[in-house]
């Protein structure tokens, strides 16, 4: 046999049989309403699992977003100290230069 003719007449469309829709319309009449999850014990403490590792990570990336900026302020701080320093030795250099004429 031929793998492709097994496979076209495998996943050939058909029509549904008669009073297919009829069936499912009445079935749909019959459920029940959902009922309502209860929570267990072994669920609560996974909620508060979650609940505490959520808080944890959250912590622990504000603290890194602390740090962050606390050393690029530190960074920056020292760049402005570097920047002062030199311009203060570059005003020195033109006030002796003002003085001797």
């Amino acid at each position: 046999m031929n793998l492709e003719t097994e496979l076209n007449g495998a996943l050939a469309r058909t029509s549904a049989p008669d009073g297919f829709a009829d069936r499912v319309l009445a079935r749909l009449g019959q459920t029940q309403a959902p009922h309502r999850h209860r929570l267990t014990a072994s669920t609560l403490r996974r909620i508060a699992a979650a609940v505490v590792l959520t808080a944890a990570l959250g912590g622990l990336t504000a603290h890194q977003i602390v740090e962050q900026r606390r050393t690029e302020g530190e960074r920056a701080r020292r760049e402005l100290m570097t920047a002062l320093h030199i311009a203060s030795a570059k005003m020195r250099v033109a006030q002796r230069a003002v003085a001797h004429d």
